[in-house]
């Protein structure tokens, strides 16, 4: 039987003329030798964007140099000035040597040899003239006086350029001259070639043969009910190509000429749009490549709907590249209505059956034309679901004594069925419910109705069958195959029981009912029942955090206070109660905990649960919070194992450096006489380092968190100096009446307007019977501090007991041994 078309016309005959023709011009054109540069190749339609990638070559066949200095190139709308792509040459083009011009923002790679054989030139701006065109336009080379010394024109005969046009070059190949010569005439100076050579000798090549060898006639259109059509196979293969080589390779189906593919490809792996190249492939020794192909419709795509869905015919497309050259191959088909949702096309139905796994089937008529091609299941395309283990689907025209046959990998034939009849129409049905969803208080068995309605052309049997029961549900069918005529439907039903003595297990359970076309087994649908208990049902959805200055935000400056808000939502519809939600760091783990937030009730409404985090003792890095609804699980819900959500934080480390830890706290006067509110601290830089000061804070409140802290604050651009102290008081008036010494700094009272004044947080007054205070920088890490007096608070920058008290009017001092100052944390 024949099943394969007329092999594509051969290029040897075109390739033979081609040769004689070159011989006779390299014998006979010693005249025609250009006596200065010529156009010598040109790349008017790249595989890649024209917008960068067109471009020129000039070459110097000469034996002397050419300055191009005012050289131009003109096409069909625009003039551009050639100008070296390297400001700082001269626009000189040596003897031998190639001149490669581009546009502006090209992205082709400039070839670079040691003898410096390749010169880049662009235009002015960014395109080549108006930018190629790539079926037809012309070039002129003009010197500067405006002679035109070369031209080249392709695709039109243009009576601004002399002799006949060359061919348009397919996509890929580039316009080569032919031995550098020059016979005013582009179909007599340049060829063809499928391999560029910017910048390198020219050379001439062509492609092998494509062919589709097996491909039905008829290709079906999409039926109402569906997205893709029937998927179908084509064979391909390619001949007297390079060997050994990889191409590239699509498949595609268009309406006509000029319009985007309607259809997808599989790729052996997915559906894939036709429009991108989805295989690659390899020739063998002899240059030779065949292989399977599959294709479908889709009604995603514009182009289907535009120029598919109700013509009569169309374009099986087949293309081949490499890196140079696209070859290209086509054939018309006729296109099938599968229902009255097309037209123009042939009537066409469906040869449905289940045969040997596996295997190419193909329907053929009397005089053995190729009605129908694919593979029977299961074949690794993702084409039918579910996957029954032979079955197949072809189409065909409404036909009759049609033929099934095999055909395996060595392309022997085997008939399976004779006599089969291809009638119209369509398989097709819909169920529907008036209630899917049922929320049980008590354990009786219920009921509801399922209706199967034949929405096809075609009449049919469907089987029922119950599948998927959860735990603690049961349920029957009152029929389990019911067979109806197009457009007749049927009320089928379906008995629900909770099962009483597993009741306590039921919170959500399901059944599904299953129903299967006889006609069609991979037509099939599910409706699946549901009961639910009423019971609440906490999550924490999402998470937010925020710095101190309320930016959201997931990194945060030691020291800071962050605020971690989470999102409390009970999806139940049962009110939830007495519910806690806890904080952990790095670990859902009690000693994680780093606090929780209880509300007595959680309807249905969100709630915004925060915890405010102190992050002075979080080591720097990266942690991961944790907040758990209920996390003593004392709530019962629906789930309880979606209590759970966690957010990233990012602690960036600021550890004052080694020289600021250590000023030291030198003076303190904290029991002042009466009505003389002078007390004042003195700090001491012993570093030879000048410190910064900036927001840095004297605190009373030592143990409390930083927002919460009583602070004397230094403003920004506030230094200490080496060696040396700063002296911070209560009343600088004060002050000087009792020690005739002038304070750097004053609080509270601003006695005197040339002492800088500090700002606080809080009224502050240091305890004359005992207490703590700290240096901080801004991050609320302790610099140094003291523990004076009646007081037993535990510190971790402290050790031993506290300084013993001093009477009043006394100042607390530090000790010095060697006169250095002693810093030992301890009285």
């Amino acid at each position: 039987m024949n099943i394969t078309d007329d092999e594509d016309i051969s290029y040897k005959i075109t390739f033979i003329l081609i040769l004689i023709f070159l011989i006779y011009l390299i014998i006979g054109a010693s005249s025609s030798i250009a006596s200065s540069c010529v156009i010598n190749e040109v790349m008017v339609n790249p595989i890649e964007s024209d917008n960068s990638n067109e471009w020129i070559e000039l070459y110097n066949p000469t034996n002397k140099t050419i300055n191009l200095s005012g050289w131009k190139l003109s096409d069909n709308y625009a003039t551009d000035e050639l100008l070296p792509a390297n400001t700082s040459i001269q626009p000189l083009f040596p003897s031998q040597t190639f001149v490669l011009i581009t546009d502006q923002d090209t992205t082709l790679t400039i070839p670079v040899d040691e003898n410096d054989s390749v010169i880049h030139f662009m235009v002015d701006d960014n395109s080549i003239g108006n930018g190629l065109g790539n079926t037809d336009d012309f070039l002129k080379l003009i010197d500067e006086n405006n002679t035109i010394i070369d031209t080249i024109e392709w695709g039109i005969n243009t009576s601004e350029i002399p002799g006949e046009p060359i061919d348009t070059p397919a996509e890929g190949n580039s316009l080569i001259r032919i031995n550098h010569i020059q016979t005013n005439n582009s179909a007599i100076d340049f060829a063809e070639t499928t391999i560029p050579t910017p910048g390198k000798p020219n050379i001439f090549s062509k492609t092998g043969s494509i062919h589709i060898d097996k491909y039905q006639k008829y290709i079906p259109k999409i039926n109402k009910y569906e997205t893709f059509s029937p998927p179908f196979a084509i064979h391909v293969h390619l001949t007297n190509f390079t060997p050994n080589t990889s191409y590239q390779l699509k498949s595609f189906i268009t309406g006509n000429q000029s319009t985007y593919p309607a259809s997808q490809t599989w790729t052996g792996e997915k559906w894939q749009y036709s429009d991108r190249y989805t295989h690659t492939i390899t020739t063998d020794e002899s240059g030779f490549w065949q292989d399977w192909m599959y294709l479908r419709f889709s009604k995603n795509y514009n182009a289907y709907n535009e120029n598919i869905q109700h013509y009569k015919s169309c374009l099986l497309n087949l293309k081949v590249k490499d890196n140079q050259t696209i070859e290209h191959i086509q054939k018309t088909v006729t296109l099938l209505d599968m229902d009255n949702s097309t037209s123009n096309g042939e009537p066409g139905g469906y040869y449905i059956d289940v045969t040997t796994q596996n295997q190419r089937l193909f329907l053929t008529n009397e005089t053995h034309d190729l009605f129908s091609f694919y593979i029977s299941e299961p074949n690794n395309i993702d084409d039918f679901s579910p996957v029954i283990h032979g079955y197949c689907k072809l189409t065909a025209p409404v036909h009759s004594n049609l033929t099934l046959s095999t055909i395996n990998d060595t392309g022997v034939i085997n008939p399976l069925k004779t006599n089969i009849s291809i009638s119209p129409g369509i398989y097709h049905f819909d169920t529907k419910t008036k209630e899917s969803s049922f929320n049980r208080k008590n354990r009786k068995e219920f009921s509801t109705t399922l209706t199967i309605n034949n929405t096809g052309s075609l009449s049919d049997t469907y089987h029922l069958s119950i599948s998927d029961e959860s735990s603690g549900f049961h349920a029957h069918l009152q029929k389990t195959k019911i067979s109806l005529k197009p457009n007749e439907e049927q009320q089928i039903t379906v008995f629900i029981d909770p099962l009483s003595h597993r009741l306590f297990e039921l919170q959500y359970g399901s059944i599904t009912v299953t129903i299967t076309s006889e006609r069609d087994p991979i037509l099939q649908k599910t409706h699946t029942f549901s009961c639910q208990l009423h019971e609440p049902d906490l999550t924490i959805p999402k998470i937010k955090t925020y710095n101190s200055e309320g930016t959201e935000t997931q990194s945060c400056l030691q020291g800071r206070i962050f605020r971690i808000k989470a999102f409390l939502k009970n999806n139940g519809d049962e009110t939830a109660r007495d519910v806690t939600v806890s904080y952990f760091l790095d670990a859902v783990k009690k000693e994680n905990l780093l606090g929780t937030k209880t509300y007595e009730t959680v309807k249905q409404y969100q709630k915004y649960p925060s915890l405010y985090l102190d992050t002075l003792h979080i080591t720097p890095g990266e942690h991961t919070i944790f907040v758990v609804a209920d996390y003593e699980n004392t709530v019962k819900e629906l789930d309880e194992y979606n209590n759970e959500n966690s957010i990233q934080l990012t602690i960036v480390n600021t550890t004052p450096s080694k020289e600021s830890q250590q000023l030291l706290i030198t003076e303190f006067y904290y029991y002042a006489h009466p009505t003389i509110h002078n007390e004042f601290i003195t700090l001491f830089n012993p570093t030879n380092t000048t410190i910064s000061l900036d927001n840095w804070y004297i605190t009373n409140t030592v143990s409390q968190r930083c927002d919460d802290q009583k602070k004397i604050v230094f403003p920004r651009n506030i230094n200490i100096l080496p060696n040396s102290s700063i002296t911070i008081t209560q009343n600088s008036s004060a002050y000087y009446q009792e020690r005739m010494l002038v304070p750097d700094f004053e609080y509270e009272t601003n006695a005197n307007q040339s002492i800088p004044q500090l700002n606080t947080t809080n009224t502050i007054f240091f305890s004359n019977k005992g207490g703590s205070i700290a240096l901080k920088n801004e991050f609320n890490h302790t610099i140094d501090s003291i523990i004076y007096g009646n007081t037993t608070t535990k510190h971790s920058f402290w050790n031993g007991s506290s300084i013993p008290s001093v009477n009043q009017g006394e100042i607390l001092k530090r000790n010095k041994q060697n006169e250095t100052f002693l810093d030992t944390n301890s009285a």
